[in-house]
């Protein structure tokens, strides 16, 4: 879908759309994929903490000899929780065994998931180049109508010069046939009239950078 200078205006569009179709899909994806991974990572955690349990009846059972071997007593030494720690051997066992399928499944899903990713910040890539396309589009419609308004312009002030020209010739011959006070008349209303105007196709550089936001959120808005 990459943009060639021969593709019609609706072809780069319709571009444009399919791209970010895909990019929405993609999206979908890894966000399927990325809940995925915290299922499987939540299995994984599951061996830890039952290991995690099995160690803790570990050390109270240590701990509970200690005290009654520090308090010298005549009772029998406390028994370990057989029937827990056969519990919990068994958890471990089968989280164990869980939390092996869970890091191999985790890691193809990790695999997918940078593919995934990979290929959306390529996509986003595509679909900024693809809105500057279209934005071109646009420059281009207003480029000709700005073309046009010149064209159209310059015919205007043409007339204003030709117009400014006729008469001071006509006030110069005046002048020199002796109507010096009609003429200079003339010649004052002419220059107020014309005085600090400029005429020029191009902007000034202020409207120039007044203008320029506005198109920085349209090409944003095209690349949503």
């Amino acid at each position: 879908m990459l943009d060639t200078p021969h593709k019609q205006p609706a072809e780069r569009h319709s571009d444009l759309e399919i791209a970010k179709a895909h990019r929405s899909a993609l999206q979908g994806r890894l966000v399927r994929l990325n809940s995925e991974r915290d299922r499987l990572t939540a299995a994984e955690t599951a061996e830890s903490t039952a290991r995690a349990d099995l160690d803790t009846l570990g050390r109270q059972e240590i701990e509970a000899v200690r005290r009654w071997a520090a308090t010298a007593s005549s009772d029998p030494a406390p028994k370990p929780d057989a029937a827990r720690r056969h519990e919990l051997t068994i958890a471990v066992a089968a989280t164990e065994a869980q939390a092996a399928a869970a890091r191999g499944a985790g890691g193809a899903v990790d695999v997918e998931i940078g593919e995934a990713q990979h290929e959306l910040a390529d996509l986003g890539a595509s679909i900024e180049a693809l809105a500057m396309a279209e934005m071109v589009d646009e420059f281009q419609t207003e480029w000709t109508a700005a073309q046009d308004a010149a064209l159209a312009l310059s015919g205007v002030i043409a007339r204003c010069f030709g117009c400014l020209r006729a008469l001071q010739d006509r006030a110069e011959t005046l002048q020199t046939h002796g109507h010096t006070t009609a003429a200079v008349a003339i010649f004052r209303r002419l220059e107020v009239l014309t005085s600090g105007l400029a005429f020029s196709v191009e902007p000034s550089r202020a409207a120039v950078s007044a203008a320029a936001p506005a198109w920085t959120a349209r090409l944003a808005e095209l690349a949503r």
